[in-house]
């Protein structure tokens, strides 16, 4: 998991990868589901990034869990807590992401 800066505009690209237990499979093997701020689970899919656009203004956690080919998935999910800031308030243009 990375740190990201969030824009006013509220859009956020993420990027992530991992590694399995054993070390077994490689990285681009994997497959990832995400979510935003507990809402559903996106499909398994083999792409290390998500995007989000027009996220309000505030507090938001990113969740991402992994997937080997077998169909293990990962119990410890990785989280991203960040803030999102509204234009126009006098601070800086951006905000930290932290993980």
């Amino acid at each position: 998991m990375n740190a990201h800066d969030v824009p006013p505009s509220g859009d956020l690209r993420v990027s992530f990868s991992g590694m399995d237990k054993w070390n077994q499979t490689n990285w681009d093997r994997l497959l990832y589901a995400y979510r935003m701020d507990s809402g559903a689970w996106s499909p398994f899919l083999p792409s290390g990034f998500a995007m989000f656009h027009r996220l309000a203004a505030g507090e938001h956690r990113f969740e991402v869990r992994a997937m080997d080919r077998n169909g293990n998935i990962d119990p410890a999910r990785s989280r991203c807590h960040s803030r999102s800031c509204s234009p126009g308030t006098g601070k800086s243009d951006f905000c930290r992401c932290w993980s």
